[in-house]
C-alpha cells in the first residue's frame, strides 16, 4: 500500500490580469521546474492554516495579502517517480489545493524567508501556460485543478 503525505497547495492569482504565480524550485528532484507553493500539513493544523503558512515561508506573502477564492473539492495526489524513491517515508503527496487571490504587489513577494530558499524566481503567467512548465509526475494534479480554477478566476474577474 502506498503512503501519501498530506499537504496544501496554493494557486495564487491576480484579479487585474487573471495571471497566476509560478515559482522556480531550487531544491529536490524538481530542481529547475516551476510549480505552485505547497507544503505538508503538520499534526493539529488545518489545510487552510497550512496553505497560508507555506505561502509565507516559501515566498514571503503575508496572509493579510491573500484571500481564498476557492478550494478544489477533492484531495489530489501524485506519486513520486521510481527513480526518486520515497521521501520522508512517503511514496507521494496528497494535497488540498486552494485558489488564493493576491491583494499585494510584486514587492510583497520575498523568496528569501527560508534558508536555503525553496524558490529562486517567480513569474506571473496565463493559467493556460502553466501545464507546460510543470514537472511530469505532477502534471495530472495540475491538469485537474487548472480548468476548475480558470473558471473561478474568470467569474471573479468581473466581480467588484
Amino acid at each position: 500500500m502506498l503512503l501519501y503525505r498530506s499537504g496544501a497547495m496554493a494557486c495564487i492569482f491576480r484579479r487585474s490580469d487573471k495571471k497566476v504565480l509560478l515559482c522556480h524550485r531550487t531544491k529536490g528532484i524538481n530542481v529547475t521546474s516551476w510549480q505552485f507553493p505547497q507544503g505538508g500539513i503538520k499534526k493539529g493544523d488545518t489545510p487552510e492554516k497550512t496553505v497560508f503558512k507555506e505561502v509565507y515561508e516559501e515566498i514571503g506573502i503575508k496572509e493579510s495579502l491573500l484571500k481564498i477564492g476557492a478550494a478544489y473539492p477533492e484531495w489530489l495526489l501524485y506519486t513520486y517517480p521510481e527513480e526518486r524513491g520515497r521521501l520522508r517515508g512517503f511514496d507521494g503527496q496528497k494535497h488540498k489545493v486552494f485558489l488564493l487571490e493576491f491583494l499585494g504587489e510584486d514587492k510583497d513577494i520575498n523568496l528569501n524567508i527560508e534558508t536555503p530558499p525553496e524558490f529562486d524566481q517567480f513569474k506571473w503567467v496565463s493559467i493556460d501556460d502553466v501545464i507546460h512548465q510543470i514537472i511530469d509526475f505532477k502534471k495530472p494534479t495540475y491538469e485537474k485543478i487548472l480548468p476548475y480554477f480558470k473558471d473561478v478566476i474568470e467569474k471573479m474577474a468581473f466581480q467588484v
